[in-house]
Order: structure tokens, then C-alpha cells, then sequence
């Protein structure tokens, strides 16, 4: 009986969780999957009283006096992160190719300040950011991916049929070698914000076009 008085009725409840199509599934989660969910629940509430509008302010401040703009936040990552170092592979045909990660994920900032910009200068104050939020949460798994390679680390595993398959995101981010080079702070982020089903999920909800609702946010 001592071990019981520690439980608490939430120890003994059905969660009901609805998908983004409104399916209903039950079932009995472990007391480690109720307090990731508290984590997650508490981390967005976090987010989107605190960060969310501290950048919101970054932001559009930045923007309305010139201070941020596309060119010069593409400039910053290419002068000081590692997104502007030239890499080298083989296409199909064995031809050398260079690339840049900063060129790979330049569109996707260019129309963030494309939409913002329009909305501050017009009069409906309000963006549509579908395009740049679609290509980031894609674009970040290849950055992850070559980050991983950097760091000499797999980024493939046997699959079904032991068929090699690429790692997903989840898999990545739980590398030791990657995690050194993370806090606990952004692996909680990158895991809220592209794959816990708990959080944002936005991988997945993106690549399977789950989010249909227009993304839009007041600027002003």
C-alpha cells in the first residue's frame, strides 16, 4: 500500500489523444510518456508567451527600420556558421558538384521577408508563411544529415528486410556525438518543434500535407 499512496488518479487515466484528421486513439500512457506531455505542454505554453513574441519584436522592429534584411541575415549565417562552407560530392553521372547550405536554405528566408515586408507596407497586416515554413523543416533534416557526416557519424541503419535506410530526425538528434555539441534546451526545441507528436510534429505533418489550414500572422 506505500508504493500506491505515491500514485495519483492521472497514473490511471485513459488519454484520448485526436490526430490532426480528428481520428481519436486511446490508451493508457507510462508515467515517463505523462510527464514528456506535461513537458511539451508547459515548453509551448513557453513559447508562444515568451519566445514567440520577443521575436515577433526582434523581427519586425528589425525589418521596419532596416536593420535585418533578407541579404543581410543570409550574409550572417554565410560570414559565421558553418552553412557557408563550401562542400563537395558526386552526382549520379560522377561529376563533382560544390555546394553551399546557406544557398540551399536562402529562398526559404528571402520569402519570409518577402511576406513580411508586403504586409507591413500594405493594408492587410497579415502573412502567409507556408512556403518558408514548408521548405525549413525540410531543409533543417539535410542539415542534420551533413552535420552528422561532418562528424563521422552514420546517418543511415538497417531497415525492414535489413535494407539500409536514411535515419529520420529523431534518430539523428539522439546520436551522442551530435548531442555533445547540443544543450538540453535545443535538443528539447528541435525534438518540440519537428518530431514529437506531443509538440509541433511538424515534419511529419508537413511532408504528409496535414497542415491545410492557411498559416498567417498579424505583423503589425
Amino acid at each position: 500500500m506505500g508504493k500506491d499512496r505515491n500514485n495519483t488518479f492521472m497514473d490511471f487515466a485513459v488519454t484520448m489523444r485526436f490526430d490532426i484528421n480528428n481520428n481519436v486513439s486511446k490508451q493508457k500512457d507510462s508515467k515517463e510518456a505523462k510527464e514528456r506531455t506535461k513537458i511539451y505542454e508547459n515548453y509551448q505554453l513557453y513559447i508562444n508567451l515568451s519566445v514567440l513574441p520577443l521575436l515577433h519584436r526582434v523581427f519586425i522592429e528589425g525589418i521596419k527600420n532596416g536593420k535585418i534584411t533578407h541579404q543581410s541575415l543570409i550574409q550572417f549565417f554565410y560570414n559565421h556558421t558553418w552553412l557557408g562552407q563550401e562542400f563537395t560530392d558526386y552526382d549520379t553521372g560522377g561529376d563533382l558538384i560544390k555546394y553551399r547550405w546557406i544557398s540551399v536554405i536562402a529562398p526559404s528566408i528571402h520569402e519570409y521577408f518577402i511576406q513580411t515586408e508586403s504586409a507591413l507596407k500594405s493594408n492587410n497586416p497579415f502573412t502567409n508563411y507556408i512556403m518558408p515554413i514548408d521548405s525549413l523543416t525540410l531543409k533543417f533534416e539535410g542539415v542534420l544529415r551533413e552535420f552528422a557526416t561532418i562528424l563521422k557519424v552514420s546517418t543511415t541503419v538497417a531497415g525492414k528486410g535489413n535494407v539500409l535506410r536514411e535515419k529520420y530526425i529523431e534518430e539523428l538528434l539522439a546520436e551522442k556525438e551530435v548531442q555533445k555539441y547540443f544543450d538540453e534546451n535545443d535538443l528539447l526545441f528541435f525534438n518540440y518543434l519537428f518530431v514529437a507528436k506531443d509538440g509541433m510534429n511538424l515534419r511529419n505533418n508537413i511532408a504528409h500535407s496535414f497542415l491545410r489550414i492557411l498559416i498567417s500572422r498579424k505583423v503589425r
